[in-house]
C-alpha cells in the first residue's frame, strides 16, 4: 500500500463522509481511554531574526482509545470531537495485524482524499478566474 496520511484527510472530510467511516470502523471492539475532550494548543513561531514567540492558542479535541490491545491517539484542531476519535481509532487499526480492515479503510480514505483534492482544484479554478492581471491594466 500506498503512503497514506489519514490524519490529514479525516481532518478535511465532511460530515457525510465522516458518518460513512464510522460506519466502517468497529466502533464494538474500541474502548474509548480518555475523551474527546477540548484542550489548548500553544502556536508558536519564529520572528523575522529567527527569535520564536507565542502566536496565540489554538481550541483542539484529543482521544485516546484502544482497539484489540492497541492503543491510539487523535488531536484535531477546533471543535470536531468525532474526528479526534476517528483519527485515534484508525491510528490504532493501523498499527494492528487487520489486514482486510486496513486495506479496506485504504480505499475508503483513497477514494476521498481524491474527492478532496478534486473540490480543492475546482475551487482553485474558479479563484484563478478572479484573479487581477494590473500588468493589463496600465494605460498607454
Amino acid at each position: 500500500m500506498m503512503e497514506l496520511d489519514f490524519r490529514e484527510v479525516v481532518v478535511q472530510m465532511d460530515k457525510r463522509a465522516l458518518k460513512r467511516l464510522l460506519n466502517i470502523l468497529p466502533m464494538e471492539e474500541v474502548k474509548v481511554k480518555r475523551g474527546p475532550q477540548p484542550g489548548c494548543l500553544m502556536i508558536k513561531a519564529k520572528d523575522c531574526f529567527g527569535v520564536d514567540f507565542c502566536l496565540g492558542e489554538a481550541l483542539v479535541f484529543e482521544a485516546e482509545v484502544e482497539y484489540k490491545g492497541i492503543e491510539g491517539y487523535g488531536l484535531v484542531l477546533a471543535e470536531e470531537e468525532e474526528k479526534a476519535v476517528a483519527v485515534a481509532v484508525l491510528e490504532a487499526i493501523f498499527k494492528s495485524d487487520e489486514e482486510n480492515l486496513k486495506k479496506k479503510l485504504y480505499r475508503f480514505l483513497s477514494k476521498e482524499k481524491k474527492k478532496i483534492e478534486e473540490s480543492w482544484e475546482k475551487e482553485r479554478k474558479l479563484i484563478a478566474k478572479t484573479k487581477v492581471q494590473f500588468e493589463t491594466m496600465v494605460k498607454r
